[in-house]
């Protein structure tokens, strides 16, 4: 193996490792991380310091779609690097909103689940049921693709890459699977302090006005269920 093969290797193990670690961080945050409200921050300055994060996010998720980093540097030559920059950069992000989140000291509303066992489990199989059904529609994608590891390989072994016209009609339309999960997750909270609100409203309105799948995107979709349990029944055999 090539020096040269070496370096993408490592850069591919590299992203994928940064995806998973981040996707832990980010489930603990939404649905397993509880809310403080005992600091001594003013709302204003706590909604504008959270504002200025998922800005940011937003500002990466978009920009970086319309202009790919081989775009922005004039180098076709590191377009096999596009979708990695694209995931690592947004996983930066995510990570610094999720280290760098301040809670407000208001609270919308408040379901006490500690004096009742069924409430606790209400809201645990529901997020728990809400990120199944986003890991279902994640596979259903094709993941190496996603995550920008499938044009290393095929640049790597001198491959043509080319993406199914079906997936990039798909991402053109969606940015991640399951619009209405990750509304669920970020809205059925025991506790929903003004901080968690702004999160799920802005969330919720850029995940709405961004995404427009269509019926031809579901039967994809739906093509690519088809597969997916094939292999694992042949796995499982």
């Amino acid at each position: 193996m090539s020096f040269y093969s070496i370096i993408h290797t490592v850069i591919g193990i590299a992203s994928f490792i940064f995806s998973f670690s981040t996707v832990s961080c980010v489930v603990s945050f939404l649905s397993f991380t509880d809310t403080n409200t005992s600091h001594r921050e003013s709302d204003s300055s706590v909604l504008f310091s959270n504002f200025l994060l998922l800005s940011l996010f937003i500002a990466q998720h978009s920009l970086m779609k319309l202009f790919p980093i081989s775009t922005l540097l004039n180098n076709p030559k590191l377009s096999h690097l596009d979708r990695t920059c694209y995931v690592t950069a947004t996983n930066s992000c995510l990570i610094m909103m999720v280290n760098f989140w301040s809670s407000s000291s208001t609270t919308l509303w408040s379901w006490d689940t500690s004096s009742s066992t069924f409430s606790c489990w209400l809201f645990y199989i529901t997020h728990c049921l809400a990120w199944y059904l986003i890991y279902c529609s994640t596979i259903m994608l094709d993941l190496p693709d996603l995550l920008g590891i499938r044009q290393i390989v095929d640049h790597c072994s001198n491959k043509t890459y080319k993406c199914d016209s079906s997936l990039t009609r798909l991402y053109s339309h969606m940015r991640h699977p399951s619009f209405s999960s990750l509304s669920i997750i970020l809205l059925a909270r025991p506790v929903m302090t003004l901080d968690r609100a702004l999160l799920a409203s802005i969330f919720c309105t850029y995940m709405y006005t961004a995404w427009r799948p269509d019926m031809a995107d579901l039967s994809y979709q739906i093509k690519q269920w088809g597969k997916k349990k094939q292999v694992l029944e042949n796995i499982c055999k």
